[in-house]
């Protein structure tokens, strides 16, 4: 899958992505129920992943593939 952003575009996304990862750490910091602390984990990696390749693109100016 090709994805083109602008660089506006890609600048809200990171910004967008780094205030959820902070929340979600956040939230995590304070769940008690193991399950849900774990769904948590899952998706605060998945945006930390998502947040590394958009940074790495963004660095080159290349398209998100």
């Amino acid at each position: 899958m090709i994805l083109e952003l602008s660089k506006v575009e890609c600048d809200a996304l990171v910004s967008l992505l780094t205030k959820t990862i902070s929340e979600l750490k956040e939230e995590i910091h304070r769940t008690a129920k193991f399950e849900f602390k774990e769904n948590l984990k899952s998706e605060k990696m998945l945006m930390e992943n998502l947040l590394t390749k958009l940074m790495n693109v963004s660095m080159v100016g290349g398209k998100i593939i």
